[in-house]
């Protein structure tokens, strides 16, 4: 998070459960700013399993576009960016996620 602040990108929560009906956990939101909310995975993940937590488990629930940043620029965070990327907005580069957040 400092590092988006450092960037000059305005982080307005963190952590934020998406909570439905009777208080069941829907989901989760990493990062909160004012354009758009990113959800963060600190290594390589499967494309699948980016593409279910942002189509799934958090855009039904929100108004702001969903970012997804792979926390990996080795080959196999590129491989999750290339293999989820026509499905959903996603990088694993920290300059084109504050380009596309700012």
């Amino acid at each position: 998070m400092e590092r988006l602040r450092a960037a000059g990108v305005q982080v307005t929560n963190v952590n934020i459960s998406i909570i439905g009906e009777g208080g069941r956990i829907l989901g989760e939101i990493d990062v909160v700013t004012p354009n758009a909310l990113i959800q963060f995975k600190n290594g390589a993940s499967s494309a699948a399993a980016v593409i279910e937590q942002v189509v799934d488990k958090t855009e039904p629930f929100v108004t702001r576009t969903v970012v997804a940043f792979i926390n990996d620029t080795g080959k196999a965070g590129a491989r999750t960016v290339k293999n989820a990327g026509s499905r959903i907005l996603i990088t694993n580069n920290f300059d084109t996620l504050v380009g596309a957040i700012k």
